[in-house]
């Protein structure tokens, strides 16, 4: 894995819709996001790919983008798993 990015609000890229308050996001070893899991202002996820269906649909909101991996991860594997499998039953409805 290469690393774990953790955007906030402020921090979110404008490909992004606003409407994710964070957006976390493992990136391999090529800078490809692999899993990514969306919240909304009230901490509850509303995006979670792949397996789930969020708000913006069955895709990744950042499967087209490239990550530098020159940093060290915002947040600890450890950390990315226990956001991970609290999302496990997230199911969403596809808009």
């Amino acid at each position: 894995m290469g690393r774990i990015v953790d955007w906030h609000r402020n921090s979110v890229p404008p490909f992004v819709d606003r409407k994710y308050a964070r957006l976390v996001i493992e990136v391999d070893d090529e800078g490809i996001a692999e899993r990514e899991i969306g919240f909304d202002e009230r901490g509850q996820v509303i995006h979670k790919w792949p397996g789930g269906v969020g708000i913006d649909g069955k895709y990744g909101l950042c499967d087209m983008a490239k990550f530098e991996l020159g940093g060290p991860s915002d947040l600890s594997v450890e950390e990315f798993e226990r956001l991970w499998a609290a999302a496990a039953d997230f199911g969403g409805t596809e808009t």
